[in-house]
């Protein structure tokens, strides 16, 4: 049996969310409706069933502007009080804005009980690499809603990858 682990939306400008398995598209549920299923997923694929402990979202982002991408504080603190209010405990968080060395940009990581969130830019190019991985009962989706409609982010594509599956047999 062949599984996929990684389910990827694409975010338009127009919001549609859209997933894709092999290679045809499907609609897919607003964010708002995801939030609602646990972070233990079921996942039917012919006879099997995976289950899986944790979630993780690779997002990429595009046509940031500079002066975002240079605001490590800035991203920081949205990743902090985001995490705050989807439910995690904030246990630390640390900052760096690169230039000396390397082409401008910064990261930024907040480390979780959950697990964690960070972000690393590329000024000069206008990208963003986030990163949301969370346990237990934290949403990442919700998560990075907030962090999205804070910082305003139109170009979005979203990996989402389910940690330490399982692959356990159907019930018949």
């Amino acid at each position: 049996m062949t599984f996929e682990p990684f389910r990827i939306y694409i975010i338009d400008k127009s919001e549609k969310w859209i997933f894709r398995r092999s290679s045809r598209p499907q609609a897919l549920d607003p964010p708002e409706q995801k939030r609602k299923a646990a972070l233990w997923f079921f996942f039917k694929y012919g006879g099997a069933h995976e289950l899986h402990k944790g979630q993780h979202l690779l997002i990429d982002c595009r046509g940031v502007p500079r002066d975002l991408c240079l605001d490590d504080r800035r991203l920081m603190e949205t990743l902090a009080r985001a995490a705050t209010r989807a439910g995690a405990t904030v246990v630390s968080q640390i900052r760096y804005k690169f230039g000396d060395e390397s082409p401008p940009g910064c990261t930024a990581v907040v480390m979780l009980d959950e697990s964690h969130c960070s972000v690393h830019t590329y000024a000069d190019e206008g990208l963003m690499a986030f990163d949301v991985f969370t346990c237990g009962n934290t949403d990442p989706h919700m998560l990075w809603s907030m962090v999205r409609n804070e910082l305003q982010i139109i170009d979005v594509v979203v990996r989402d990858c389910p940690r330490f599956m399982v692959v356990t047999e159907a019930a018949s």
